[in-house]
């Protein structure tokens, strides 16, 4: 989740006193909560796959912490190209998808 809600956190950073990365950490609380929030209701309607659920929790919690690990190590130009590859390589795929070249 990135793009739009990336620019408004910096455009927050800047018009107030917060910093980017308290910015950032505030809106990621926000985002959590709200999709608990929205589990808890599928949930109670009995249209949550718990296992299916308990993986992706796994999967999020381990690939944020590795992924932090890497972006607080790696050279920050080392992060923008390859943020951009990813960009790039997202973007052709959706084209091919749009244009029915891959499934």
């Amino acid at each position: 989740m990135s793009g739009p809600r990336e620019t408004v956190e910096k455009e927050t950073a800047e018009t107030t006193a917060i910093s980017g990365e308290t910015a950032i950490g505030t809106s990621l609380l926000s985002v959590g909560t709200f999709g608990v929030a929205a589990g808890a209701e599928y949930w109670f309607y009995g249209e949550v796959l718990i296992l299916i659920a308990i993986l992706y929790v796994i999967g999020g919690v381990a690939g944020g912490y590795a992924g932090t690990n890497i972006a607080v190590k790696a050279p920050r130009k080392t992060l923008r190209i390859a943020y951009g590859i990813i960009i790039v390589l997202v973007g052709i795929y959706m084209l091919l998808r749009i244009y029915h070249v891959m499934p």
